[in-house]
């Protein structure tokens, strides 16, 4: 009788024990699936935040290379200088001489890194914001101006900086309220090759010399005889701006070209750099 109680109790545990173990693997494999849901979701969101981030970068070096392109025309258009030189203007043309005999030769390199960095920094406030399912990316510069460090090395432009910039991550709006769920931050440096060699415009200037001995001729036929003679093949005379002043204006095209935006037709064109300056050439020596 004892060993038929025996038995029962030990069938009992058995089917209790049965129970147990199938209830917790209900609940187990319940759990875990929940668990591995929440692990997937949360993969790809950090991956649409990376991915997200590096779309940045690639905007920053695209940015970077068009505000060069832009800032190479510009500067060249204007001469190397931006504004007025300080020899003054011929027309529309800035002056590397004066009538007094001074040279004016602008810090070439140092106009174009100003101007990229105003170029690039428009660029960069216009970054919209981007909308990917759920979510919505906002770009949070923490200054007022992301501040560069250029250097043009050969037809590269190297930009680096220790500024950081801040890519907001938002959820679904609650009761009308954008949601941030995280950040990521960036560094917007870069290296992009520009197709530009800015010692393009030593060259220019060296050329020039080529052409300062003509000041010693004191009639203007015989000076702009001399002028068209030493001239070197690509720099173009404006003979239609010639007057009876002693001062030339010359379009000098580039080996080098970049692609440039047509406002009238709006499309973008490969077109050769063009400096445009003007030169004087007073019969007494010119100095620095």
């Amino acid at each position: 009788m004892r060993h038929k109680k025996s038995q029962l109790f030990n069938l009992s545990l058995i089917i209790v024990t049965i129970v147990v173990f199938i209830t917790a693997m209900f609940f187990i494999g319940d759990n875990t699936e929940a668990f591995r849901q929440q692990v997937g979701v949360r993969a790809f969101n950090i991956l649409d935040t990376y991915q997200w981030g590096e779309k940045f970068l690639i905007y920053v070096d695209q940015a970077a290379k068009y505000s060069a392109f832009n800032a190479v025309y510009g500067i060249a258009d204007n001469g190397g200088f931006i504004g007025d030189s300080e020899c003054g203007r011929y027309i529309e043309y800035n002056l590397l001489s004066n009538a007094d005999g001074r040279e004016c030769v602008p810090d070439y390199e140092a106009n174009l890194e100003k101007q990229v960095l105003e170029n690039l920094n428009k660029y960069l406030d216009i970054y919209p914001v981007s909308e990917e399912g759920q979510y919505s990316f906002k770009i949070k510069i923490k200054k007022e101006k992301i501040e560069y460090d250029l250097l043009f090395n050969g037809e590269n432009l190297i930009g680096t900086t220790m500024d950081e910039v801040t890519i907001e991550i938002y959820g679904k709006p609650k009761e009308g309220v954008m949601n941030i769920i995280g950040t990521y931050d960036v560094n917007p440096s870069f290296n992009v090759d520009v197709g530009y060699d800015i010692r393009d415009y030593d060259l220019l200037i060296s050329q020039a010399s080529t052409i300062y001995g003509c000041r010693t001729e004191k009639e203007m036929a015989g000076l702009i005889e001399c002028v068209k003679k030493n001239k070197p093949d690509n720099w173009q005379l404006r003979e239609d701006l010639i007057k009876d002043e002693r001062v030339f204006a010359f379009d000098v095209n580039s080996s080098y070209k970049l692609i440039k935006y047509d406002e009238t037709d709006r499309l973008a064109y490969l077109r050769p750099v063009v400096y445009k300056f003007a030169i004087y050439f007073p019969t007494q020596t010119i100095v620095t």
